[in-house]
């Protein structure tokens, strides 16, 4: 009946829905039209329930407890490989970035001149994670190749002061070994598709197809 009920709403684009506490997401391999900054203000007012299904409605009951309870609130967002576990954390950061975020107590003109705001610094460290923690697999084309604990730190009024972000169990032999049709991570990549750059020259860098380390598997794109 669960599979049903999925299968029902994926059909029209519905692809969040609750299980008791529990929110299932289901991979849609496209983009849908789910979140702009218009939802994400919506969810942020709004408890669990009284919109439909949505990754920003988790987010939001989490900040809302954090406030109101001033106790510390976790999010465990788990899945196979492509299931959209890093895509949904990204939704969560971004909606707890937005909901902590200075620019909420601030002015117009703060907001125009302050660039340095940890929320932005939280979001903009997503890429440099999954350069080096993120690969290409038979299922997915950018796969986190490691567990990842998120801390956002909050100040007793509900703004995001600090994050911390702990990284382990990293799949180290994917360094030297991949498999038919698989890549190593995403950086090695990166250097090599910049090797006739001058500050780079120092590094002796070749083609990935060039690279004893990558070459192997016969995947470079």
């Amino acid at each position: 009946a669960i599979l049903h009920s999925l299968a029902l709403r994926f059909d029209v684009d519905k692809i969040y829905t609750y299980t008791g506490p529990i929110l299932i997401a289901v991979n849609p391999f496209k983009t849908l039209p789910l979140y702009s900054r218009d939802q994400l203000h919506m969810y942020r007012h709004d408890a669990v329930g009284m919109l439909g299904p949505h990754v920003y409605a988790i987010a939001g009951s989490a900040y809302r407890n954090l406030v109101s309870d001033r106790r510390s609130q976790s999010i465990l967002i788990s899945g196979e490989s492509g299931a959209g576990k890093t895509e949904s954390t990204k939704f969560v950061m971004d909606f707890l970035a937005v909901a902590g975020g200075r620019s909420t107590h601030a002015s117009h003109a703060q907001q125009q001149h302050d660039k340095g705001y940890i929320e932005q610094q939280v979001l903009e460290s997503n890429p440099l994670l999954e350069a080096f923690g993120n690969a290409r697999t038979l299922r997915n084309d950018n796969s986190s190749r490691f567990g990842k604990f998120i801390e956002l730190q909050f100040s007793t009024d509900g703004v995001l002061v600090g994050a911390r972000i702990h990284t382990y169990l990293l799949e180290k032999v994917r360094l030297v070994d991949q498999a038919r049709g698989e890549r190593c991570f995403h950086i090695f990549y990166q250097l090599c598709s910049q090797r006739n750059d001058p500050r780079f020259s120092s590094l002796c860098l070749k083609s990935a197809s060039e690279t004893g380390y990558l070459k192997a598997s016969n995947c470079f794109v």
